[in-house]
């Protein structure tokens, strides 16, 4: 095996461990680029200008300044938040300075590919650089973004993470029980980044999410399957939604709300540090097939919407209405018995 390979394997912490992902709690720690090249997103895509083109429709891309993200800093810490959403960034104010490039806007090329001396890919020591061989598709991998507790504060200031009771957020443990449950190999990669799309999808494809999710109209309640993601829906974020409505007009002028799929939360003030836990999860699970009763009325169609911010923010127009609210799939209610994704 060859010595760099070796010793980044015997030197690679669990997920989270890693002072390249901090989770926040630090500044990234890249390590020193190769001889003659800068940490810099705009130099990588000089070279590898396919990957560059892609990862620019990325949210990735816009981590930190997409209408969705600074939104939810108005009431979160901001340099808590931006050291994840923007790991490269040297300011970690509110707002996204002008000046400093892509890396001040959101989670750039070095944020996964930067270690000490060399760079990380898929093949070792290829370009001018060279490269360290890493299994960056694996599960593991974007688990240390991807998977982390509640806040903890101390007289108004950061001290750490949460280890017990339900993560912040928890997609990396929901991809593994689905693994366990269905036997399935594939990775996070395998659907956000296939043939190495560097655009990576997710939740700002409505496509994606109309491919997983299944609704079949009964003759008296609607059946939603999740059955084409590898983790609940929605994951991630808290403040994410799904909600399915009926209505009696098609505009859904006074829509009645079937289901919510969300996790809500609550302030623990019996813990010392107080902090925020998960205090109600009826987010789908992966495979996990629901059936909802339609009401009394003259329900004539459905609609499934994704909520990008929390209802309260929705309520408070923190976002446009159809930025904050898309519907996902649509349909009748009238013929029972059929499939719609």
């Amino acid at each position: 095996m060859h010595l760099a390979v070796l010793l980044l394997l015997l030197s690679t912490p669990a997920p989270g461990e890693d002072a390249r992902f901090p989770k926040g709690l630090g500044p990234t720690a890249l390590g020193t680029p190769p001889s003659g090249f800068a940490w810099r997103t705009e130099d990588c895509i000089r070279c590898h200008p396919a990957q560059g083109e892609a990862w620019r429709h990325s949210g990735h891309a816009q981590a930190r300044s997409s209408f969705v993200f600074q939104a939810a800093l108005a009431v979160e810490s901001p340099q808590w938040c931006v050291r994840c959403h923007a790991p490269l960034a040297r300011d970690t104010r509110h707002g996204v300075p002008a000046e400093g490039g892509a890396d001040e806007r959101g989670v750039g090329c070095p944020a996964c590919h930067a270690t000490e001396g060399s760079v990380l890919g898929m093949a070792g020591g290829v370009g001018p650089h060279g490269s360290v061989r890493a299994e960056l598709r694996s599960g593991a991998f974007c688990a240390n973004c991807h998977q982390f507790g509640f806040p903890l504060r101390e007289h108004g200031e950061l001290v750490g993470l949460t280890t017990d009771g339900a993560p912040q957020q928890d997609t990396f443990e929901e991809w593994r029980e689905w693994t366990r449950r269905s036997d399935d190999g594939r990775s996070c990669a395998d659907c956000h980044m296939s043939r190495g799309d560097h655009a990576f999808g997710g939740v700002r494809r409505l496509e994606s999410l109309r491919e997983a999710l299944e609704i079949t109209v009964e003759p008296t309640a609607l059946a939603v399957r999740n059955r084409g993601a590898g983790h609940s829906l929605p994951t991630g974020d808290v403040m994410r939604a799904l909600t399915l409505e009926v209505a009696e007009d098609v505009l859904f002028e006074a829509p009645v709300t079937l289901a919510r799929f969300e996790r809500t939360l609550a302030l623990d003030t019996q813990a010392k540090p107080m902090r925020q836990r998960v205090a109600r999860d009826t987010a789908l699970a992966a495979g996990e097939l629901r059936r909802f009763p339609l009401p009394p009325g003259r329900f004539r169609y459905w609609r499934l919407v994704y909520h990008r911010v929390s209802l309260a923010q929705e309520e408070a127009g923190v976002l446009p209405p159809d930025v904050s609210a898309q519907v996902v799939a649509a349909g009748s209610l009238v013929s029972t018995g059929g499939v719609k994704r």
